[in-house]
């Protein structure tokens, strides 16, 4: 497990000391914008990287990344929104979609949603998934800073 998560690791690009994660975001928005046929508009305007350690840039990154590969996967979305707002005392991101949504309350087979909860946890944030079938789907993290 531990070498096919390394190899998997290596596959991914991911913000490394010279690339900033908002360069990785930008840079991943605009690879899905120019090859899979979804509208990815990207804010982060307001994100001010010097006072992230590596591990919640990391962690936003993965969390962006996993999410847009569930909206690939399943959403049929013809636009996604990523936003990220930051204070001095919180970070907040948001990705929406305009997706066919889904019951929360159903079961899933996938680990994408998992993932996300997890990686939040680990630097103790908070999500909030709103969705609904016809609704798309919005997903909410919240970064104590």
């Amino acid at each position: 497990i531990r070498e096919i998560r390394t190899l998997s690791n290596t596959l991914i690009p991911q913000p490394s000391k010279e690339i900033s994660v908002k360069e990785a975001i930008l840079d991943i928005s605009r690879d899905i914008n120019r090859t899979k046929g979804l509208q990815v508009i990207t804010d982060c305007t307001d994100l001010n990287e010097s006072v992230l350690c590596h591990d919640m840039k990391l962690t936003i990154f993965r969390i962006v990344q996993e999410q847009l590969s569930n909206i690939l996967k399943h959403a049929k979305a013809k636009k996604a929104v990523i936003e990220i707002k930051q204070q001095p005392s919180f970070l907040s991101l948001n990705i929406k979609d305009d997706g066919v949504g889904f019951d929360l309350t159903a079961k899933r087979n996938g680990v994408g949603l998992q993932n996300i909860i997890s990686r939040t946890e680990l630097v103790n944030g908070d999500v909030v998934i709103q969705s609904a079938p016809g609704k798309g789907c919005k997903l909410q993290v919240h970064f104590e800073l």
